[in-house]
């Protein structure tokens, strides 16, 4: 996608995105049978869909080449693979302009204090994105969606007087933040923070006639990381002439179907056949990772895939199960003693000899790894995936009239879902 301005005309803005999704579209339909099924879920079955060339290229590589594969790399010694047109041809495609920040503010050391880093980085994002439309911050009315504890309403009012509604649905995070408030000095000329208890995007008239009036009173609404359907609520609440900042997450919650797309152009003419496996690989975390990481990484596929087919064969299950995160020196020890942590009860009549060498066998480890190669393949595809939802977004925005633009906000690094959609107010 070319870079653009909000002084692009809001006729070619629409014809710029209704190009992107056709050319998303063409790409994605072609591939559908790789990004649509679960790898493991569909074994043996999901194999047919991979080039076994392509399989067979990616046993040549290293360890260090696969996790640099895994991080969208397309360095010089992958070009001889019989993959790589395919590889170039997403990295071609998931392509987003960033946005062009500000210089990051400074703030007490006690403004942070207890948000992570990844939250931490998104605030001062945002809060560098209003600068460099050249807001002016302390006449700014907010409406933050979501907002939890209030952490960026209350850094947006303490320290540059804007004041902010922070709606949620969790009286106990929001009684957090109130307390919050209090809890350190409050800067001279700060904003107000209100906190409102409310579930946004209920469809009840009550609800609706509630958050309308809100969108009417403030300058911008900001949903950060509004999720499944959030998102869509987000979206069509937005008045004319205000400003928007929307990023989406937790894709799987949207229902597949026609109801998931937006805009009337992708419902009618692109409408792609998302599963629950392809909403869940769009939610997938598109992060930089380090090599360490990577090795913890590989190691809990394989685990979690053995221990999969081990219930499997025990209970005769057909769909994959949720066996929940575990520290990673549990991925380290013996097999046996990382299944018996997960399934206890189910796994009282095998020994840990017996489990250490169903995980070590021939059988399984060849399983694994060519479930695992075709992993590296899919997961290329997640990006592609979550692009397709937020520019169909941000073109149902633009056939109600506003000059959406969508860009890269946050570092990847830090934050991976980083995709954004701005509405500047008054445009």
């Amino acid at each position: 996608m070319d870079s653009y301005t909000s002084e692009i005309e809001l006729s070619k803005l629409q014809t710029l995105y209704q190009e992107e999704l056709e050319i998303l579209y063409l790409f994605l339909n072609k591939h559908q049978n790789i990004w649509s099924q679960e790898v493991l879920n569909h074994f043996p079955k999901s194999m047919e869909s991979y080039d076994k060339k392509w399989l067979v290229d990616l046993d040549k590589l290293t360890e260090e080449q696969e996790w640099r594969l895994d991080c969208g790399s397309l360095d010089q010694d992958l070009s001889s693979l019989s993959l790589y047109p395919l590889l170039k041809g997403i990295k071609k495609l998931e392509s987003i302009p960033k946005w062009i920040k500000a210089p990051l503010k400074k703030y007490p050391s006690w403004a942070f204090f207890k948000v992570g880093e990844k939250k931490e980085h998104e605030i001062k994002a945002i809060i560098s994105t209003f600068d460099s439309l050249d807001v002016e911050l302390n006449k700014l009315k907010l409406l933050d969606i979501g907002g939890g504890q209030g952490h960026l309403s209350r850094i947006l009012c303490h320290y540059h007087g804007a004041s902010s509604y922070s709606l949620d649905a969790n009286d106990e995070f929001q009684e957090l933040g109130k307390k919050r408030l209090n809890k350190y000095p409050t800067p001279e000329g700060a904003g107000q923070v209100s906190f409102i208890h409310h579930r946004f995007g209920a469809e009840d008239l009550k609800s609706r006639d509630k958050e309308f009036e809100l969108f009417n009173e403030v300058d911008y609404s900001i949903g950060l990381h509004t999720c499944g359907p959030l998102a869509n609520s987000h979206i069509k609440r937005l008045s004319k002439g205000k400003g928007l900042l929307n990023f989406g997450c937790c894709y799987q919650l949207l229902s597949p179907g026609s109801a998931l797309y937006q805009s009337a152009f992708v419902a009618k003419q692109l409408p792609l056949k998302y599963t629950k496996h392809a909403l869940t690989l769009a939610t997938r975390g598109h992060s930089l990772i380090t090599l360490e990481d990577y090795r913890i990484k590989k190691q809990v596929k394989f685990y979690r895939g053995a221990l999969h087919f081990l219930i499997q064969s025990i209970r005769g299950e057909k769909e994959f199960l949720t066996v929940g995160s575990s520290h990673p020196r549990e991925y380290f020890k013996p097999f046996a003693s990382y299944a018996l942590l997960k399934e206890p009860n189910l796994m009282t009549n095998k020994s840990d000899s017996e489990l250490n060498d169903y995980y070590n066998s021939h059988h399984t480890q060849s399983q694994l790894k060519e479930i695992y190669k075709a992993n590296l393949i899919r997961w290329r595809f997640g990006r592609l995936l979550e692009k397709f939802i937020i520019l169909d977004r941000a073109l149902s925005l633009v056939e109600s009239g506003h000059k959406a633009l969508v860009y890269e906000f946050f570092d990847q690094r830090l934050s991976p879902r980083n995709l954004g959609i701005l509405v500047k107010k008054g445009t």
